[in-house]
């Protein structure tokens, strides 16, 4: 039987050994590919964000979720959050931060603290952002498999995100 997400539901999704089975990976997954437009479209593709060379790219998504979540009254402490990038950057230049493309467009940006938490088996993720062209697409998930991929062969079982109330 399937619930209403086209996923079954718990009473014929448990194994024999009465655990639930592994889920699929996005790509097996169909919800997020039958949206308009092609499978192009849909996917996107990563590659680290060079903070020496990008700080403006970085800032400039920084300070727009800034201003769609605290208006333009609160002032945007750039150089704070400048601090705490350069931070999980050192951690591993390659992961901490990463630039979502679609094509050849920049499509969002992901920070990844690989340090905090990892002690509780957790993978925090201090700032998921989609440009404004991108959201409202169900591309959003696409950064969260992102952090999975990075966390989880560090051993990180769980993830927390910090997110606006109303992405929530």
């Amino acid at each position: 039987m399937r619930g209403r997400t086209g996923v079954p539901s718990r009473s014929k999704a448990h194994t024999s050994q009465g655990r639930p089975p592994r889920r699929s990976t996005l790509a097996r997954q169909k919800w997020w590919k039958s949206r308009e437009g092609s499978i192009a479209d849909a996917n996107m593709w990563f590659r680290p964000l060079d903070l020496e060379r990008e700080e403006k790219l970085y800032l400039a998504a920084r300070h727009d979720a800034w201003i769609d979540i605290h208006g333009r009254e609160v002032p945007f402490d750039g150089a704070s959050f400048c601090k705490d990038a350069r931070h999980c950057w050192e951690q591993d230049k390659e992961k901490a931060l990463t630039v979502a493309m679609q094509r050849d467009e920049v499509a969002g940006v992901l920070q990844l603290d690989l340090a905090r938490f990892a002690d509780e088996g957790i993978g925090y993720i201090p700032f998921v952002y989609m440009n404004p062209q991108h959201r409202k697409r169900g591309l959003g998930v696409q950064l969260i498999g992102q952090a999975v991929s990075v966390f989880r062969p560090l051993g990180r079982t769980r993830l927390r995100l910090r997110c606006a109330p109303e992405n929530a």
